[in-house]
């Protein structure tokens, strides 16, 4: 790996851009992975400047109308972010979500809703008050146009995997058809 791709797996892998892994059972990590475990804002920070890394991206929201066609009406799990502009907790989700969208694309939706201006305007008062948003980011998981799962305040790739991951078993189950897990 060169670039910036060398950088995204040494900051979200913990791989060592010089090949380094784990030796005799101890963890060896490369200096990105280091200062990424010691600072969430520069993880996030990476996550932001290495988007383009591969993959697709988070579909950004708009407005209600965009949330009700794209993850009420959709015909996919949809898993959306709501979330405060200029949050820096709400920054640390950016590179799960990139992932996310990247590893599920054709299968869920992937959204971010902002649902909070940085000046404490509220965009949606409807939404957030439907949906009980108090806590940013406050992650949802809709099924069939309803709310399944939710999350606040969780950053963990694994658990939205596992939830995305479950419900797309159950839909395939119940079609019949199948969709291979990442």
């Amino acid at each position: 790996m060169t670039g910036w791709k060398r950088i995204c797996g040494d900051l979200f892998m913990g791989q060592s851009s010089t090949g380094a892994g784990k030796s005799a059972g101890a963890e060896r990590l490369s200096p990105w992975a280091r200062a990424a475990r010691a600072c969430p804002l520069l993880c996030a920070l990476a996550g932001f400047l290495t988007a383009g890394c591969g993959g697709a991206r988070p579909v950004q929201l708009k407005d209600e109308e965009d949330f009700r066609e794209q993850v009420l009406e959709a015909r996919q799990p949809a898993l959306v972010d709501f979330y405060k502009g200029g949050c820096p907790s709400c920054v640390m989700l950016d590179g799960t979500l990139e992932k996310l969208a990247g590893e599920y694309q054709g299968r869920a939706v992937i959204a971010r809703f902002e649902i909070m201006k940085p000046y404490f305007a509220v965009t949606s008062p409807e939404l957030k008050k439907r949906y009980d948003i108090g806590l940013y980011p406050t992650v949802l998981l809709f099924v069939g146009g309803q709310e399944k799962e939710r999350w606040s305040l969780e950053y963990s790739l694994d658990k939205y995997r596992a939830a995305l991951n479950g419900v797309l078993a159950e839909t395939d189950k119940a079609t019949g058809s199948s969709s291979s897990a990442p």
